[in-house]
């Protein structure tokens, strides 16, 4: 399986490219990209029709946002120590500032787990995840 992601990036003939490993290869290629995705491959009705199936993963509510946020802490993160970035108060500055994006969300919370690293710290601190946040672009 190839998965290209910022797939909406791609240009005609990369896209093109994309379908004629599908082809050649043998294997599945899956597209992930915004919602900007639908109207690249609306360039070439061949690849528009080859990658057909499509899954549009909504934005999380904060509830959503809560769960996802408690497994990145402990299957993606996993840091020494709890970072408790379910607590109310995280969670509603990454509310605020990913707008429920998963891919957002990920960014921050990879960026605050290295920078807790690169200080020698075993968790986020909440001061780091500010920082982190205010750094962060949407």
């Amino acid at each position: 399986m190839l998965i290209l992601d910022e797939a909406q990036r791609l240009t005609e003939r990369a896209i093109s490219e994309a379908r004629d490993i599908s082809d050649k290869l043998e294997i599945s290629v899956v597209l992930v990209g915004t919602d900007r995705l639908n109207a690249v491959l609306s360039w070439d009705e061949q690849v528009k029709y080859r990658f057909l199936l499509t899954y549009h993963m909504p934005r999380l509510n904060s509830e959503e946002l809560r769960e996802t946020t408690a497994l990145w802490e402990e299957h993606i993160l996993q840091l020494p120590e709890p970072s408790k970035l379910t607590s109310a108060k995280a969670q509603d500055l990454l509310l605020q500032k990913t707008q429920g994006y998963i891919g957002l969300l990920d960014q921050i919370l990879r960026e605050a787990a290295i920078q807790t690293l690169l200080m020698g710290r075993t968790r986020i601190e909440y001061s780091l995840l500010r920082q982190v946040v205010k750094s962060c672009s949407l």
